[in-house]
């Protein structure tokens, strides 16, 4: 696909860009898993575990944005490994 290159719009892109983590986190199986994996269930992009129903659009969150309230998650999430919401104390 061709981008047409659009000035206007260029900031807005790399801010984007800048605040996006290179990991999601899938809000039903509490995984975390690299931007842009995903399999294809019809029409629909799904988390990548094969045992989950979450979609990447609204069960996937920004990893970054999801640790910001959790500091004892790592930056880079292990693959396969349960990251809740709300761990246990």
């Amino acid at each position: 696909m061709i981008h047409a290159h659009d000035s206007e719009n260029e900031s807005d892109e790399d801010e984007e860009d800048e605040n996006t983590s290179e990991y999601q986190w899938c809000m039903h199986c509490e995984r975390a898993y690299r931007r842009g994996e995903h399999r294809m269930v019809g029409d629909i992009p799904m988390c990548p575990y094969p045992d989950c129903d979450g979609d990447i659009f609204m069960d996937g969150w920004d990893w970054d944005q999801f640790r910001e309230p959790l500091p004892q998650y790592p930056e880079v999430p292990e693959h396969g490994v349960k990251y809740p919401m709300y761990p246990s104390k």
